[in-house]
């Protein structure tokens, strides 16, 4: 599934990326899987293969936006590599905030969810959307079931 993922991401535009990927890599499997068994191999075997499959996906799934997004750390290196590599080897720190501070990582973050239709605008505010307010409280419970306080780990 992940080399189908690749092929559909490459082929094409995709929106609402992680609508795609609970497709991809959950619910097609899920469909197979029901085939599987329809055709005659044994149901605990089935069960047994897509519940290892389904927590590497999940895993994978969870994981997807951090690793897509530019990550601010390698975002420095990349910016210090490429001065580096030009005519002023060296820089102030504060030219490298300034410089990687303003990619507006935010803001590509906020037309993201809002593309993936987790976000609403109304009347000039933010405002979650019912498929936003799911996954927040989704991650609110979990975060409270890890002991995790607002803003840590």
């Amino acid at each position: 599934m992940f080399f189908v993922h690749l092929a559909v991401w490459r082929t094409g535009q995709v929106r609402r990326e992680m609508l795609w990927l609970f497709v991809l890599f959950l619910f097609i499997p899920a469909a197979a899987a029901a085939i599987a068994v329809f055709v005659g191999m044994p149901i605990s075997e089935v069960l047994m293969i897509l519940l290892l499959y389904s927590a590497v996906s999940a895993a994978y799934i969870q994981t997807y936006p951090a690793l897509k997004e530019d990550i601010p750390s390698f975002q420095v290196l990349l910016c210090v590599h490429a001065l580096a590599s030009g005519d002023t080897p060296k820089m102030m720190a504060e030219e490298v905030v300034a410089t990687v501070g303003g990619t507006g990582l935010i803001t590509v973050k906020l037309d993201e969810l809002n593309g993936d239709r987790l976000l609403l605008e109304h009347q000039g505010n933010i405002i979650l959307a019912p498929a936003g307010r799911v996954l927040a409280l989704f991650f609110y419970y979990y975060r409270r079931l890890l002991g995790l306080a607002a803003g840590k780990g």
